[in-house]
């Protein structure tokens, strides 16, 4: 079955490391796929023996790949992301220079399985609570599939402005045909569905994003002030702030500077903040790689 990743990240268990790639599949459904995989990187093989008496019973590969200066490099192999960053700082203070360490653990099996957004999937599944399909350790392999299915879910927060007045009005939404608004009203109101308080309207609104289960979330500045107000307001009023594909409070980086792009991090979908600049906010850095020609 073809599809395609929206969301790549990965879990714990029990000491062992899996990626999770969640997506939308050609047939219309979620996904949610679950592989078990180490993460690793390079050194250079003449530095292996003094790495053997740094790092105890060290997991290691012979490779053909070498550095640009043309020296062989071995593969270091680990069995949790967190432990990389920590085995970095043990070999730098052994001045021992390490190669491809900060790849991002999901982006490292994406890229070693050739995935660029489109992928085949192959194996047996299961139904979730919030995701259609669910693969334990299926096959993986590249495919050149475009979707066309996506679901993009946009939507508007009405409020009352500043510390005295922040009272939640109303939250509109669009996904595909379906169109509503949640109005904090006792009345009825022609073309709204009216919610006793603040309370009825954010969990109205969230259940139908988890039941209309988009793939993308946008809106105009909509993580700097919306997901970041209704975030407040749900702790404010002791509501869960979870509308993910898996159970969980869904996590904010807000920025105050504005050339710096906050971020939303709602599992298994993708917070899409739309705004204007007239400037752009590029970071360079250093990337240790590797010569693979």
């Amino acid at each position: 079955m073809k599809g395609f990743v929206i969301y790549p990240s990965y879990e714990i268990k029990e000491n062992k490391s899996y990626v999770t790639l969640y997506g939308r599949l050609e047939n219309g459904e979620s996904f949610l796929t679950i592989n078990e995989y180490k993460p690793y990187f390079y050194i250079k093989e003449e530095d292996l023996e003094i790495t053997k008496t740094i790092i105890k019973n060290l997991e290691h590969e012979k490779t053909k790949l070498k550095n640009f200066e043309n020296k062989k490099v071995i593969k270091i192999i680990l069995e949790i992301p967190e432990d990389v960053p920590k085995t970095i700082k043990k070999l730098e203070e052994n001045e021992i220079e390490t190669y491809e360490a900060d790849i991002k653990f999901a982006y490292r099996f994406m890229f070693d399985n050739e995935i660029k957004g489109s992928l085949n999937i192959e194996g047996d599944y299961e139904s979730g609570e919030r995701i259609d399909r669910i693969y334990k350790n299926p096959e993986i392999t590249k495919t050149n599939y475009i979707p066309t299915n996506l679901k993009v879910l946009s939507f508007d927060i009405e409020s009352g402005k500043g510390e005295v007045d922040d009272e939640l009005y109303c939250i509109g939404l669009m996904c595909g045909k379906t169109t509503k608004v949640f109005v904090n009203a006792k009345e009825k109101v022609e073309g709204a569905i009216s919610c006793k308080d603040e309370d009825e309207v954010i969990e109205k609104f969230i259940q139908e994003i988890i039941s209309l289960d988009p793939d993308i979330i946008t809106g105009w500045n909509v993580i700097g002030f919306d997901l970041d107000y209704l975030n407040k307001k749900c702790k404010k009023l002791k509501v869960n702030f979870d509308f993910g594909r898996i159970p969980g409070k869904c996590k904010l980086r807000i920025e105050e500077d504005f050339f710096k792009e906050s971020k939303a991090d709602i599992c298994g979908r993708q917070g899409l903040q739309i705004r204007y600049s007239s400037k752009y906010n590029i970071r360079r850095r250093k990337i240790n790689t590797l010569n693979r020609n």
